[in-house]
């Protein structure tokens, strides 16, 4: 379904699993991540902020802390994988990078969970996170974190 377009810029496509921005001629693909039980929308920003960069943004849809639900949205994942918040901590798929880092707790899924207003789910089912070390590059805080991603995903993606 698409939800929207803006003019010479992206397509914005909702698949129920993940949002799509799509770039007319992207630089490559962006899968965001965002940390569960966090909804695609709640983190659609990040998503429009990649596809600005001139990269087809995915931004998956984890609604949920069941691991049997994020194996299955993280099969949608593609391209190179930013991760949101503690996502790497419970939705791994791989090496990429961080935006917006911060630990694993308790008021942070609450925090997350409370503001997914779409979805209602049992958050504490959340605290299960693997706290194995990740292959991560962590960017730091949005927005200051924005060139330091472009200049990520430009060296990822063979731009520079």
């Amino acid at each position: 379904m698409i939800l929207g377009e803006v003019a010479g810029g992206y397509v914005l496509r909702d698949f129920f699993t993940h949002l799509l921005f799509d770039v007319a001629s992207p630089l490559g693909e962006v899968t965001v991540v965002p940390p569960p039980p966090g909804s695609s929308y709640q983190f659609a920003v990040i998503g429009a902020l990649v596809a600005k960069l001139g990269y087809r943004a995915k931004v998956l849809n984890l609604p949920t802390c069941r691991r049997s639900t994020i194996a299955k949205v993280l099969a949608n994942a593609s391209g190179e994988l930013v991760y949101v918040g503690y996502a790497h901590r419970l939705a791994y798929a791989g090496p990429g990078a961080v935006v917006n880092p911060e630990e694993l707790t308790l008021e942070n899924v609450r925090r997350v969970a409370r503001s997914n207003t779409r979805y209602r789910v049992m958050w504490e089912k959340c605290l299960w996170g693997d706290l194995q070390p990740r292959e991560v590059v962590v960017l730091g805080q949005l927005p200051e974190a924005l060139p330091r991603l472009e200049v990520w995903l430009a060296e990822r993606l063979g731009r520079r």
